[in-house]
């Protein structure tokens, strides 16, 4: 079986960039507005991340979760372009058991495996050394806007 490509609309793709804006800068009534005025919580950006990656990455409160969670977005949403990871692996990878707790009351399954076979329901820390975290998340903090010493980071 051939699975399709879904492709959608440069509206709609500008209209989720605008979303990931608003969670950002931490602008819950803007991110509202667009999702009560039929915005789709489920279409991944153009790097393939999700409104909900971008919610547990950038919005230390929840506060974003809970309005995406209000309108359907997938909690259990694959970001293809990095290991199949869901929110929940991405929560976990920052040591944010608070929201991966969170994620879990909201419905996601933490049993979800990414591209390596690891499930975010397992304990820490992540099964990736150092070394890989330096190659892979330096270019993975670029992208997202960072610009402090990675080397902290990993550390």
């Amino acid at each position: 079986m051939r699975h399709r490509k879904t492709y959608y609309s440069p509206i709609a793709i500008t209209r989720i960039e605008e979303a990931r804006n608003a969670i950002r800068a931490h602008d819950y009534v803007a991110l509202n507005t667009m999702l009560a005025q039929g915005l789709n919580p489920n279409i991944p950006a153009s790097d393939g991340r999700y409104l909900v990656h971008d919610a547990v990455t950038f919005d230390a409160g929840g506060t974003a979760l809970d309005i995406l969670a209000h309108y359907h977005a997938d909690l259990d949403a694959q970001w293809a372009n990095y290991l199949n990871w869901t929110p929940a692996h991405i929560a976990w990878y920052m040591r944010r058991s608070d929201i991966v707790e969170k994620l879990k009351n909201l419905g996601a399954d933490l049993e979800i495996e990414d591209a390596r076979g690891w499930s975010a329901s397992r304990a820490l820390p992540c099964p990736i050394t150092r070394k890989e975290a330096e190659l892979k998340f330096s270019s993975f903090a670029n992208m997202l806007g960072h610009t402090h010493d990675h080397a902290q980071v990993f550390a």
